[in-house]
């Protein structure tokens, strides 16, 4: 009887084994996904900045042109 209940717990703790390394595996993913994103997420800005700087440019060019 002792020995089938400690079974069971070895049982246990290489499925909670598994659970952390799996839950590891996936928050490195997840890490690694979210600094791509970042870094995704600069470069887009940078373009909307450079953007909305040629545009005010060519806004200006056309008022000097219809004054």
């Amino acid at each position: 009887m002792i020995e089938s209940e400690i079974d069971n717990l070895e049982l246990e703790i290489d499925k909670l084994i598994s659970l952390l390394k799996q839950a590891k595996l996936e928050s490195n993913s997840l890490r690694k996904k979210n600094t791509s994103l970042s870094h995704e997420n600069i470069a887009l800005l940078d373009k909307n900045k450079k953007a909305a700087g040629s545009l005010k440019n060519l806004i200006m060019q056309l008022q000097d042109g219809l004054c």
